[in-house]
């Protein structure tokens, strides 16, 4: 991914389940399962998600605007965006992936990314590995505090503090999967203006969103 004078600051690099409702009737012994007319009974399925739709709207995060719309990437368009080589992204089981770009005030920026990988076992491991090498082992002096986002199953949240002269920055990471595809939002920005509740916010309308969605 591209960089920036925050992105040094604070060391990262960015790459950024359903509910289940049963009900049951009571017994009734007056009642004849085979008198039931299978033409009436219908089941629900899911309408499919493009890929771009599985990153953030333009309008997501307050005190950013999107460079852009969403955008579908293949494996070479996707490596090239991010700093990777075709072979990483094939080795990892990529499939196909999409992404957001956002700039703020000064240095301020975030992005989304959504990848949808060749199964459920590779965007886990894969979202492992970017969250670990997002928020570990980078500058000391940056302050990595987890973070919790009530409703997202099995995300992975960070928040990031450090400085740079007489101005603090805070960032956020947070990473889930849902069905084989991985959601990446990381975002940035001078304390005194980073709105971090929003940015939580979005990520919980994001998977609300997706959540348990197919991709088309």
């Amino acid at each position: 991914m591209t960089t920036s004078p925050t992105r040094v600051v604070l060391t990262l690099a960015t790459v950024g389940l359903t509910a289940v409702l049963t009900s049951c009737g009571a017994d009734d012994p007056t009642t004849d399962d085979t008198s039931k007319d299978p033409s009436s009974m219908t089941t629900s399925v899911a309408e499919p998600l493009a890929i771009t739709d599985h990153v953030l709207d333009g309008d997501s995060l307050p005190g950013f605007e999107p460079e852009g719309r969403p955008r579908a990437e293949d494996l070479h368009a996707f490596a090239e965006a991010h700093e990777k080589t075709p072979a990483e992204l094939r080795e990892s089981g990529f499939l196909s992936g999409s992404s957001l770009f956002f700039t703020g005030k000064g240095d301020d920026f975030a992005i989304s990314v959504a990848v949808a990988y060749a199964d459920r076992a590779a965007a886990d491991a894969e979202a492992n590995r970017l969250f670990a090498s997002n928020t570990e082992g980078g500058d000391p002096s940056t302050e990595v505090i987890p973070l919790e986002v009530p409703g997202v199953p099995g995300v992975l949240a960070a928040s990031l503090v450090g400085s740079q002269g007489e101005k603090e920055y805070t960032g956020v990471e947070v990473v889930f999967v849902d069905g084989a595809v991985l959601h990446e939002v990381f975002a940035v920005g001078e304390s005194r203006r980073f709105d971090l509740d929003a940015v939580v916010a979005s990520v919980r309308d994001l998977y609300d969103e997706v959540a348990g969605r197919p991709l088309q």
